[in-house]
């Protein structure tokens, strides 16, 4: 049992290093005033940072034996949402040439990260869903039947 859990405290560390890299980055972008405070790509990327904390706190939670909330859903889908909006443009716009490479790459780079962890989880999570019931018609019309039956208790 001391070996399952041995690995948890490096992936811990690992988790609350990039919360605290995403609160710096959070941070340098509101207090960086050389872009209006209203720019749709410096929302986006803040908004990117904040789902991508909430994310990871509740990866964190479901580490320690957690269940999976409503919100660690939620914080995947906007992880997803908001860092694709966010990141994937502008590395793309540098890659062609269209822009140069700001000094706030490497968060960029390191948001992509976590964008790809989230579409492996995502991917993962989905494998573990269990199969849809097949409903044939035959089971729908003893369905019918038997709340019919349940709502007229006399047989009339």
């Amino acid at each position: 049992a001391g070996s399952e859990k041995a690995p948890a405290l490096p992936r811990f560390l690992t988790g609350i290093g990039l919360i605290l890299f995403l609160l710096f980055s959070l941070w340098n972008s509101y207090s960086d005033f050389t872009v209006q405070m209203n720019a749709p790509d410096k929302l986006l990327f803040m908004i990117g940072c904040l789902f991508a904390m909430l994310f990871t706190v509740e990866e964190l939670r479901v580490l320690f034996g957690a269940t999976r909330s409503v919100l660690y859903f939620i914080s995947i889908g906007g992880s997803l949402l908001f860092l694709s909006v966010a990141t994937l443009p502008t590395l793309l716009a540098v890659l062609l040439g269209h822009m140069e490479a700001p000094s706030w790459i490497l968060s960029h780079l390191i948001l992509v990260g976590m964008l790809v962890y989230a579409s492996l989880r995502m991917i993962s999570l989905t494998r573990e869903l269990p199969p849809v019931a097949d409903v044939s018609e035959e089971s729908l019309e003893d369905t019918e039947t038997e709340e019919a039956a349940e709502s007229d208790p006399d047989g009339e």
